[in-house]
């Protein structure tokens, strides 16, 4: 998964940077060179996107690669918002992390390094699973539900996500 991931994105890199450099940093840019350059950069931006999903519908579902990638793209696109604010949040950590560079570059790097290294990866977990969930939930799990009632219900009262009909296991004594 990680190395299909990986290919993805560098063929999409490559040709945002080939038509750059190729029709637009030189003066033959025309419209369909740059609509060539807003379209790599669309799919650059929806495979960073499908990213956000593989691993949480990898682990909750039992799906092929091909199922994978097809769900992660709908979800990706369902979930445009959420996709959106997961990425300014990211853009806006990775500003305060670099921001002591413009102190002192040496010590600031030295800073940033560090921050980056203590604080992106829980950052990033956390901001990611916390935007894909309700999109999750709404385009996979409840469809699932309604067409299957009755199965899993167990599962989501353990997670918390529907309420117990249920006692307490455990309660408050009082004196």
């Amino acid at each position: 998964m990680g190395i299909i991931n990986n290919i993805l994105s560098g063929a999409a890199l490559f040709s945002a940077y080939f038509i750059f450099n190729e029709n637009i940093s030189n003066e033959n840019a025309d419209a369909v060179s740059f609509l060539m350059l807003a379209l790599s950069i669309a799919v650059l931006l929806i495979i960073t996107f499908m990213r956000y999903y593989t691993s949480a519908v990898l682990i909750t579902f039992n799906v092929t690669l091909g199922q994978l990638y097809k769900n992660a793209l709908l979800l990706s696109i369902g979930g445009m918002g959420r996709n959106f604010i997961i990425l300014l949040s990211h853009i806006a950590v990775l500003a305060l992390i670099c921001s002591p560079m413009l102190l002192d570059l040496y010590v600031g790097l030295g800073i940033a390094i560090c921050l980056y290294i203590l604080i992106m990866p829980a950052f990033s977990g956390f901001c990611i699973q916390y935007n894909i969930f309700p999109v999750m939930m709404k385009y996979m799990i409840e469809p699932f539900m309604k067409e299957h009632p009755g199965e899993g219900e167990n599962t989501l009262r353990e997670l918390g996500l529907i309420e117990s009909d249920t006692e307490p296991v455990m309660s408050d004594v009082t004196d």
